[in-house]
């Protein structure tokens, strides 16, 4: 076993000897003294294989493994995550583990995911001051991983599509595809957060809905 001392202003330099150690066979085990050091490994987003997390518009996938890649084309001397997409199951996705530019992040816990359910009519639709914009800041939503953000899609366009309806237009290609996307995006992370099937999240919603109206009219005073 072997310890090794990394000065707090060079710990960047911690992923490439992680990397190496690795490489190596050996078990790596990071020990850290300041709450600073602490928040630079949170951000920094070092994930376990076998954890679930949401990357980008591919929603949750499940990281399979954290090696080397031997494509051509591709650094053979880096460390991958190796992703599958939940609901793309032949689907891989190679993510360098030391990038600085993916949006990836873990999965809600238990208590999270019933927390946003909770928080979803308090939840307002996206702000789209552009109409020229609009694609663009639906495919911000969706790539910023944020579950909230899906909400206010969901949002955005079923009242969208609902005035459309009453003037007697379709609902557009564009509206369509990413419907689909913040909604199943939304509805495999709860799934898999709430430990249910992805066909009960969209009763378990409307469940927990009516159970928040009940409890508010209760106490209300007559």
């Amino acid at each position: 076993q072997q310890f090794y001392t990394i000065c707090k202003s060079k710990v960047e330099a911690l992923f490439d000897l992680v990397s190496e150690i690795v490489l190596r066979g050996e078990k790596v085990i990071i020990y850290v003294r300041f709450l600073e050091e602490v928040k630079f490994f949170q951000e920094c987003g070092w994930f376990e294989k076998g954890e679930y997390v949401v990357y980008g518009s591919k929603g949750v996938c499940e990281i399979t493994d954290i090696s080397t890649i031997n494509i051509s084309g591709m650094n053979r001397e880096k460390l991958y995550y190796f992703l599958r997409p939940v609901n793309d199951r032949d689907a891989k996705i190679f993510i360098p583990v030391d990038s600085d530019k993916i949006q990836m992040r873990r999965i809600l816990t238990q208590e999270e995911a019933e927390a946003l359910v909770d928080s979803i009519p308090r939840i307002g639709c996206l702000w789209i001051a552009d109409e020229k914009q609009r694609e663009y800041s639906y495919r911000q939503a969706v790539n910023g991983c944020d579950c909230r953000d899906w909400v206010r899609i969901l949002k955005t366009l079923w009242k969208r599509n609902r005035e459309r309806f009453a003037r007697g237009k379709k609902e557009t290609a564009m509206d369509k595809k990413y419907f689909r996307i913040a909604e199943d995006n939304l509805y495999t992370e709860l799934a898999v957060s709430l430990n249910i099937d992805q066909k009960q999240v969209k009763d378990y919603i409307a469940h927990r809905m009516e159970q928040a109206e009940e409890k508010e009219a209760e106490t209300v005073p007559v």
